[in-house]
């Protein structure tokens, strides 16, 4: 964690100074050292927008939001689509940000001494003063760290000499087996750090937050030991989930997706979907099944950084003025963002391309999305699965969506090799290299 922290500043002639105090100091301090070095401002929080929509202001957002795709790039997360929805509309309809009308809108935040009655930086005071109370038994021998295990004999697995011929397939299998070693003591770390926090110990053990005794004891960042936490909670519910992750057939990644989504009703079918599909595969079909229920329930949920949610805010409120002006009636929230996306449209959509050319049919099938299994990146190219050069022609199913490098740097200079035919019937191997 402290590596983590000073690496930005660490560099050069600095970097044997920031080790040094690395030794001795705090997180918290470090933390501050590095922001007054490099003037950075405090790391971004994230807020959910959510919404009621009408099934035509759905439709009219999902097309906007399509539009904004096609011109940014497929790759373009949803809130950053959403992000340029509302700056076109507050080009030409500028507004104030919201005041909570009706208790409709979100109001600007309180501080936080409104809330609480405790100063803004209560949090920080707290950890510091405990920090100099730890400091007044600086002088007692410190516990030897417990080792952790190791593989066989600190090398590697027993098969790793089936790939003695490519040093890069050997480090790939070393990698693998220090992932699926950090897998195993993910569910036992989770289910201790659920305790600590559910229990209160950590206040126990000195600590101002769970957060503080993530960073200053354990030296992990909070999110990464809260995530697990959360994953062993919900264990309890999901008893398979934990048999399935023991057993091997369930990686922590996918766990943790199937435990957002899963129920005891729906448990059986979204593990038999994650052991047979990719990480990016499982995430994007839990991504499809999310926007189908928002779909039938007729809501909207996003979560965009704290700026970008000011700026949906306002947009909205500057499309409830602009009706209400014009018209002299009042909208829901909901109809406001539907008439934000059709301005959208209308602008931008004449901009697009007239017709669809065979290469962008070919992309909209594989849903812009490189086909290369466990890749999430976008796809800009088209390759033919049998070359032309060998007789391949331009049907669909010999042509697939490929992202720049997996084209050209993987299936061009054989490293991975696909056969088939696409879009569901294709085979993907890996490969050395031709010598």
């Amino acid at each position: 964690r402290k590596a983590q922290v000073i690496a930005p500043v660490a560099r050069c002639e600095a970097e044997a100074g920031w080790v040094e105090r690395a030794r001795t100091e705090t997180v918290r301090a470090l933390e501050k050292a590095v922001r007054a070095a490099v003037a950075s401002p405090p790391e971004e929080r994230w807020e959910r927008v959510d919404l009621a929509l009408r099934p035509e202001d759905r439709a009219q957002l999902d097309r906007a939001l399509d539009i904004a795709g096609r011109l940014m790039g497929a790759g373009t997360p949803r809130w950053q689509r959403l992000e340029a929805i509302c700056q076109e509309w507050l080009g030409t309809h500028p507004g104030e940000p919201p005041a909570g009308e009706d208790g409709e809108d979100v109001p600007p935040a309180l501080p936080p001494d409104v809330l609480t009655g405790r100063p803004a930086d209560w949090l920080e005071v707290a950890k510091e003063a405990l920090e100099a109370e730890t400091q007044r038994w600086s002088y007692l021998a410190p516990i030897a760290p417990v080792a952790a295990p190791r593989g066989p004999d600190d090398g590697g697995p027993a098969g790793l000499d089936l790939c003695d011929g490519d040093p890069a397939l050997r480090l790939d299998a070393r990698v693998c087996e220090l992932a699926a070693m950090r897998d195993r003591w993910d569910l036992l770390l989770g289910h201790h750090a659920m305790l600590m926090k559910h229990c209160g110990l950590w206040q126990d053990a000195g600590f101002a937050s769970f957060a503080h005794y993530c960073e200053e004891r354990l030296g992990m960042a909070p999110r990464t030991v809260e995530q697990r936490a959360w994953v062993a909670r919900r264990c309890y519910f999901l008893p398979g989930l934990r048999e399935a992750m023991a057993a091997g057939s369930l990686t922590y990644e996918k766990a943790r997706l199937v435990a957002r989504v899963a129920d005891d009703r729906t448990f059986p079918e979204w593990l038999r979907r994650a052991e047979t599909s990719t990480c990016i595969e499982l995430r994007r079909a839990i991504e499809a099944d999310q926007d189908t229920q928002m779909c039938a329930r007729g809501e909207l949920t996003v979560r965009v950084p704290r700026r970008i949610a000011g700026t949906v805010h306002t947009a909205i409120q500057a499309a409830r003025e602009a009706v209400w002006d014009r018209e002299g009636r009042r909208i829901t929230p909901g109809e406001a963002l539907g008439i934000i996306a059709a301005h959208f449209i209308a602008t931008w959509e004449p901009a697009l391309p007239p017709r669809k050319t065979p290469s962008r049919r070919i992309l909209d099938r594989d849903r812009c999305q490189c086909s290369v299994p466990g890749c999430s990146r976008a796809a800009v190219h088209v390759h033919h699965v049998r070359y032309r050069s060998a007789g391949g022609g331009d049907e669909p199913a010999n042509l697939v969506g490929l992202c720049a490098a997996h084209h050209l740097h993987a299936v061009h200079l054989g490293w991975i090799l696909v056969e088939g035919t696409a879009p569901d019937g294709l085979r993907w191997t890996m490969a050395a290299p031709p010598r």
